[in-house]
């Protein structure tokens, strides 16, 4: 299934994509999910041009799909190292999050205090049921800051149009549910 916002993404770079980002093992996603494959975006090398291709498109997606905002936000710890040269190329700041597991195995996110950003959008690498965004939103909404929405580049939901918490939509490079 393609998602409109992939479109700019060659059927060759998105085949290249998946291909390196799709590891083989068992895999149990946070809800719970038992998957053969599991999509891992750190298996892609940094200084690669899949990696540059990939920055590229997500920032464009993000620039296409939200107006108005000053920050992107990361969620550790698979979009971490898409974060600075994402901000690069749109020009706002990146704050990475990190998280603990507290005593019931559950992750808890730390946002650092951010300065005057007040309008975020999340970064991710997959968004599946939107469980570490809605985590991480639901903190910087604490904190006043307004959240536009999420952009990955992989979206394994089923939904056509998946938002998560107060409808803030979701943009992504690659819409494909993984068996």
């Amino acid at each position: 299934m393609r998602n409109p916002a992939s479109e700019h993404l060659p059927d060759a770079i998105r085949e290249e994509l998946l291909q390196s980002g799709i590891v083989s093992g068992d895999f149990i996603l946070a809800s719970g999910i038992r998957a053969a494959k599991k999509f891992d975006f750190d298996l892609i090398p940094t200084n690669s041009d899949l990696f540059e291709i990939v920055v590229s498109g997500l920032a464009r997606c993000i620039r296409n799909q939200f107006s108005s905002f000053d920050a992107i936000v990361t969620i550790a710890n698979g979009a971490t190292r898409l974060g600075d040269p994402i901000a690069h190329q749109l020009n706002v700041s990146h704050t990475p999050t990190t998280y603990h597991v507290d005593e019931l195995g559950q992750k808890q996110f730390v946002v650092p205090q951010l300065s005057t950003e007040r309008h975020c959008i999340i970064v991710d690498d997959v968004f599946t049921k939107g469980t570490n965004a809605t985590k991480v939103a639901s903190r910087l909404a604490a904190r006043g800051c307004a959240i536009g929405g999420v952009g990955v580049i992989l979206d394994r939901s089923n939904v056509a149009s998946p938002a998560i918490c107060h409808d803030s939509p979701v943009v992504s490079l690659i819409k494909q549910q993984l068996l």
